[in-house]
């Protein structure tokens, strides 16, 4: 991996290439994913999953809702894949309390300010849609605030990390390999997991999340021929049945915590990470993944329902608009809050 780093021309490297270099683990495949994947989440929710979310395209069938299907068996078991591979480079190694408070620091603090805020907004602003009621406020939090739930459950998964890691419950390939078919067994088994305090994305996300780390500390024995060429094929053909169900030819709908789709994340996962495809912009996007994630929401909602009251009625023009202030703005909200101490603390999650 440290080769493939040391290996990038300098012209292709940008303030994300600092960090990635530090590592001489973490080369810039993995950024240009994050990058991939955090696009993917910001069209998903500029589009909306149904008909009265995002851009409340009605039209059943349509290719924009075709979209939001490929991208729900994609985008956040390829997130959590990253940061399960992430993880494995700096693993818990002890000190229990800094390593809770960092996490915590990181993950729940920009949660539980952004996320009121972004939930005051919702039930304040005219033309969101799905807006908040009062008594929606009284479990703010212990229901996830929309896409917040992601943010919440990957503490949980870090703390569980921290327990099978610091308890040497992980330590070898065959007992991390049982802890990962439990976590597969749980995720297929229980389909309806409560949703409190992100519980249910702890369940949906873990299983790719431990692939991903499998991928780092086990990477020689998986990132091989006869590994490779038997899970390319069974993602290849899992994807065309996944699909041939979105596009109706089969009579079916493969539900996100299934076995196919389980599969085409992980797979699909893998073989991007495999093929080395790096891409200078995606990289750029990739350094600011989190950053977008927590705020990209305020700019796609708040373009669609400025550019609509301008009497804009084109969906793909909002569509475009929408992707395009959903990634910038939390860039710029980064640059500035990194600026001053208590805004990278409480909005970023940051030490320094």
């Amino acid at each position: 991996m440290s080769e493939a780093v040391s290996s990038v021309p300098a012209r292709e490297r940008n303030d994300a290439f600092e960090r990635v270099q530090a590592t001489r683990q973490l080369d810039l495949n993995v950024e240009t994913l994050r990058g991939m994947a955090i696009l993917m989440v910001v069209i998903f929710h500029v589009i909306g999953p149904k008909s009265y979310e995002g851009l409340q395209i009605q039209e059943p069938g349509s290719l924009y809702h075709l979209v939001t299907d490929i991208f729900d068996y994609l985008q956040m078991p390829l997130f959590s894949f990253l940061a399960g591979y992430v993880y494995a480079i700096r693993p818990f190694s002890g000190g229990a309390g800094a390593f809770v408070k960092s996490k915590a620091q990181r993950l729940l603090v920009p949660m539980l300010v952004v996320g009121t805020v972004f939930a005051i907004v919702k039930a304040m602003a005219p033309g969101t849609n799905t807006p908040l009621s009062a008594s929606d406020f009284l479990t703010l939090h212990i229901i996830p605030v929309q896409h917040f739930w992601f943010v919440e459950s990957l503490f949980w998964i870090f703390l569980l990390m921290m327990v099978l890691d610091g308890s040497k419950l992980i330590a070898s390939g065959r007992h991390f390999a049982i802890v990962a078919a439990v976590a597969c067994a749980i995720h297929l088994a229980w389909q309806d997991p409560p949703i409190y305090f992100s519980f249910a994305g702890v369940i949906f996300l873990l299983p790719s999340f431990l692939f991903g780390v499998a991928c780092y500390r086990y990477r020689e024995a998986i990132f091989q021929p006869a590994v490779l060429w038997p899970v390319g094929l069974v993602t290849a053909v899992c994807s065309v049945l996944v699909g041939l169900t979105l596009v109706d030819v089969i009579d079916y709908r493969f539900m996100p915590q299934s076995l196919p789709a389980l599969i085409v994340g992980c797979g699909v996962s893998l073989m991007l990470m495999v093929s080395q495809f790096k891409q200078r912009w995606l990289v750029f996007i990739g350094a600011y993944a989190y950053s977008i994630y927590i705020f990209h929401v305020f700019g796609t909602s708040g373009s669609r329902i400025i550019l609509q009251k301008l009497g804009v009625s084109d969906t793909f023009l909002l569509m475009v608009v929408g992707i395009l202030v959903g990634v910038i703005g939390p860039i710029i909200v980064d640059k500035l809050a990194s600026r001053y101490y208590w805004s990278r603390r409480i909005l970023l999650g940051k030490k320094r």
